[in-house]
């Protein structure tokens, strides 16, 4: 949380009762009834995301990361293949759940 702006850490930090917090989808952007919450990682300097892949790593079973990791990877050629900027699709929302399990959603 130290490597995020001032920004960024007010749009990654809900309350576990919040409304907006499970809002999340795979789902194109455009297809939604909501805004996505969270930060993009595309929007990441370079030190966050490694804090972020470095997370995960540990968070995760070899698995689970390699998933989550394939899921961004999609997104960036997606972004390729429409012509768009691949940090507007990559977008990865790790949710931590009670006694701090880690889950990709």
């Amino acid at each position: 949380m130290d490597s995020l702006t001032t920004e960024q850490r007010a749009a990654a930090v809900y309350p576990f009762d919040s409304y907006l917090r499970p809002n999340w989808s795979n789902l194109p952007a455009g297809i939604l009834r909501f805004d996505r919450n969270g930060v993009r990682i595309g929007d990441l300097n370079a030190e966050a995301t490694a804090l972020l892949h470095e997370f995960l790593r540990e968070s995760l079973s070899q698995h689970g990361y390699n998933t989550a990791a394939g899921v961004v990877g999609a997104d960036g050629i997606l972004a390729q293949s429409r012509n768009a900027s691949a940090s507007a699709l990559a977008t990865l929302t790790v949710c931590l759940k009670q006694r701090s399990a880690v889950q990709i959603c």
